[in-house]
């Protein structure tokens, strides 16, 4: 029975991997064909491979189709959040020509076995409690999103985020931006936006343009034009033969 159990856990393991791989690998290398029905098709994968098993225990909703779903959806927010940071920086280094920082290994990132150390891990938020109101608008995203002001101040899952980061998504989450969406990963948002983006954007000012239509003389900043960027972008893809 053991043995069974053990080759269960191994394949449900396997089975949530290559989930995460075929996620990952679509964002990054095959972006043109990332639309509604491919996110569709990931939260139902995401539903169905066992990732949010410790979720699901944590919370007891395992039978609760509307809390699972929006757990769905906030994993697959965690996941897009963290693979757009990875290959950013990975990005950013090759066009600098330095060597690309390695990923951290495991044991730096694993708790130790007394419960210290490593990263926090989820923070389980149970979004029916969290949130007065999940909104759908598909002139915003094909995903569901919600605003600051949806946020239930009084619930006890409000809490768990510190209250900068809720501060950071009144200002950063309205009906104009489609990474409204990633305030259902609210530690990954506040991540991305207020450290990687403001990092490796030319300024506050400037990073908020890649969302609009940039025309072949349009000014991306003060020194460069969308020609310039794509030139580069041309350059660096056939150095490194990456298709980028």
């Amino acid at each position: 029975e053991a043995e069974a159990e053990a080759e269960a856990e191994a394949e449900a393991e396997a089975e949530a991997e290559a989930c995460l791989v075929t996620i990952v690998h679509s964002l990054v290398n095959f972006q043109s064909k990332v639309d509604a029905g491919w996110y569709a098709d990931a939260i139902d994968a995401i539903r169905g491979c066992g990732i949010l098993s410790d979720y699901a225990r944590t919370n007891e909703c395992a039978a609760d189709a509307n809390e699972m779903d929006l757990a769905s959806r906030a994993a697959f927010c965690e996941i897009v959040l963290l693979a757009a940071v990875s290959h950013g920086i990975h990005v950013a280094f090759l066009a600098l020509g330095a060597d690309v920082p390695p990923l951290p290994a495991w044991e730096d990132v694993s708790d130790d076995d007394d419960g210290g150390g490593g990263a926090p891990g989820p923070i389980h938020l149970r979004y029916s409690s969290l949130l007065h109101r999940v909104r759908s608008d598909e002139a915003v995203a094909a995903a569901p999103f919600f605003l600051g002001r949806d946020v239930n101040q009084q619930s006890p899952e409000c809490s768990k985020v510190d209250t900068s980061i809720w501060m950071g998504m009144n200002f950063n989450m309205n009906t104009d931006l489609p990474w409204v969406c990633a305030g259902f990963s609210p530690l990954d948002a506040d991540m991305f936006i207020e450290k990687f983006m403001a990092t490796f954007y030319l300024s506050t000012g400037e990073m908020m343009l890649h969302w609009n239509d940039l025309g072949v003389t349009g000014r991306h900043c003060s020194s460069a034009t969308r020609f310039d960027v794509e030139a580069v972008a041309a350059a660096v893809a056939s150095e490194h033969s990456c298709d980028f």
